[in-house]
């Protein structure tokens, strides 16, 4: 799908992805490559067809969606449809499937890795954006009382998984990483702060120490510990989503440092502090005038003073907070503040850069649909040697993987799997057990099968919702 196609945010149409599109379903929206429509509006799909976008690299179709809805028990309003731009913002043209073979090449490069080597063909299809700048953009975005969310309807085999989940994930002997009872009252704890910050410019010392307090009380960082990768709700919800995530994926990612938690702590306030004070600045700026060239530079300036007012207010361990602000720095010298490069970037700034990219990709926003981690997995590949430097991205894809733990995955056998540990040696071919439900409707979980010693491979992510 071109960038800028507009979809229709309304209950009877639907954006997937083509790796889900079926015969007999319907286009609702004609589907071009650069200026060259290459299928049109209601053309019913056929086996050629969809042989046919594949071919082209279109990555997501919007079709007609004709399942039968729940009758209405009482009177209702008819809700206009609402159609919004999808705006990929860092994206200039459409990012192409990568086969398995790609992404392994892109993997064992990592420790080799020079400028263009790895995922070229994706990487010009990257806007040279900030990484500042991108989550500037979902920010201001997602505090706009007008911009909605992209609405996204599961397919059969994600809705059985999604209704199904926290049994399968159990019986395979999975947790979460942190639990949703406590994650939502983190998230809560989150979006006080924010209204805090924004008021007073800094959160108290007593808020922040709360919430990290509670965060590290639920925390499971183990390897058998699986992230909650779920649509947002409402785009107010997005602030406190990506900060939770964030630092969820970032200490996860580095697990083995042997950080005592006090270390821990610190980082979980410095990730919060940060991410609401670019929260706050990004939706200022983009209430005087959007964030233009000029606004950005705004933004810049802002984003010194946020610093400095930060450890004024000695709510973070210096240290740590230089280590969080230091994220939007790039390997090849044109990130921000300093213009560091390569080994002169912190490790642990890079890892939480990754972290935060990963969240963003991951999270669903205003205009613009969440990624499977296959595809965010796909994007950070392709921005090492100019973002991440290869030996951050590959630490950090060995620890949160192409399939994370407790993601499901169909298999090239047509069964249904859920991935229960990652293989450092081979990220495209995990631990799984197949999953189904027996004759009664009870579900099951087959042994594990390790995926390097089977003639079976992914055929493609199931979503979670």
């Amino acid at each position: 799908m071109g960038l800028g196609m507009m979809i229709a945010v309304m209950s009877k149409t639907r954006l997937i992805n083509v790796e889900h599109a079926r015969v007999g379903q319907r286009l609702a929206l004609d589907v071009k490559v650069g200026s060259t429509t290459i299928l049109t509006a209601f053309s019913e799909l056929t086996e050629e067809h969809i042989s046919h976008l594949r071919e082209h690299g279109v990555g997501e179709i919007v079709i007609v969606d004709e399942s039968t809805e729940p009758a209405a028990t009482g009177p209702t309003t008819k809700r206009p449809a609402v159609v919004e731009p999808v705006d990929d913002y860092e994206a200039a043209e459409p990012i192409p499937d990568v086969p398995d073979t790609e992404i392994d090449s892109a993997i064992a490069a990592l420790g080799v890795a020079r400028a263009g080597d790895i995922l070229p063909d994706v990487a010009a299809g990257l806007r040279p954006i900030k990484t500042l700048h991108i989550h500037a953009y979902a920010y201001a975005r997602s505090l706009e009382p007008d911009q909605l969310l992209p609405t996204e309807t599961p397919i059969e085999e994600e809705e059985w998984f999604s209704r199904h989940k926290e049994e399968l994930r159990g019986n395979a002997g999975l947790v979460p990483a942190m639990a949703p009872i406590p994650a939502q009252e983190a998230r809560e704890h989150l979006k006080q702060a924010y209204i805090q910050f924004s008021d007073e410019e800094t959160v108290s010392a007593e808020t922040l120490d709360a919430l990290s307090q509670l965060v590290l009380d639920n925390l499971n960082l183990d390897r058998n510990s699986h992230l909650q990768l779920t649509d947002v709700g409402k785009p107010a919800d997005y602030v406190p989503a990506h900060i939770l995530q964030t630092i969820i994926v970032f200490l996860k990612a580095r697990q083995d440092t042997g950080d005592p938690e006090r270390r821990r702590r610190e980082f979980i306030k410095g990730i919060t502090s940060y991410n609401l004070g670019i929260a706050s600045l990004a939706s200022r700026v983009s209430r005087a005038g959007g964030l233009t060239e000029t606004a950005l530079g705004k933004l810049h300036d802002g984003y010194k003073s946020l610093y400095h007012n930060l450890r004024r207010a000695e709510r973070v361990e210096e240290s740590v907070l230089e280590l969080v602000f230091l994220q939007n720095e790039h390997a090849d010298g044109n990130g921000f503040p300093y213009g560091l490069s390569d080994d002169s970037i912190p490790l642990d700034s890079q890892m939480l850069a990754l972290a935060s990219r990963f969240s963003l990709l991951t999270l669903s926003k205003p205009r613009m649909p969440r990624l499977a981690p296959r595809q965010a997995a796909v994007r950070i590949l392709a921005n090492v040697s100019k973002n991440f430097r290869a030996s951050a991205a590959g630490s950090f894809l060995h620890e949160i993987g192409i399939y994370p733990v407790g993601s499901a995955v169909k298999l090239s056998d047509k069964r249904l799997a859920l991935v229960t540990r990652l293989n450092a040696d081979a990220l495209l071919r995990p631990v799984v057990r197949a999953i189904r439900s027996d004759a009664n409707g009870s579900v099951v979980v087959e042994q594990a099968m390790d995926l390097r010693r089977k003639d079976l491979s992914i055929a493609g992510a199931v979503r979670e919702f």
